[in-house]
């Protein structure tokens, strides 16, 4: 009889509880590093009033007025940058899973 042997996986990064396989995780992009991919997609000029219009994202009381609000900054950015409006509506699922967890789920030492 043979051993099932468990592959190991080496990372140089700690793995997330999604990756860990925990019931209910889900994976979250790292709000400082989508922001800075998303602000190639807009001119130099306009990076700050787009970094500010993302953040107002991750202000909201509630997932209902997450989502509200991510729809508005979408619609707000279609406009005058159709690339970043793409990118941040691509991303809405990864963006705003945050808001699934119950309020003080979090260690307050982790949230941002």
């Amino acid at each position: 009889m043979s051993a099932q042997l468990t592959p190991q996986i080496r990372t140089s990064r700690p793995l997330n509880y999604a990756e860990r396989g925990l019931a209910g995780a889900a994976w979250q992009r790292c709000r400082s590093h989508y922001l800075r991919n998303l602000l190639t997609c807009v001119n130099k000029s306009s990076q700050p009033f787009v970094a500010t219009l993302v953040r107002t994202i991750f202000d909201q009381p509630d997932a209902a007025s997450v989502r509200t609000q991510h729809a508005w900054v979408v619609q707000t950015l279609e406009a005058k940058h159709p690339a970043a409006a793409e990118h941040l509506d691509a991303a809405r699922e990864d963006l705003i899973a945050f808001a699934a967890s119950p309020p003080g789920d979090l260690d307050p030492d982790l949230v941002q």
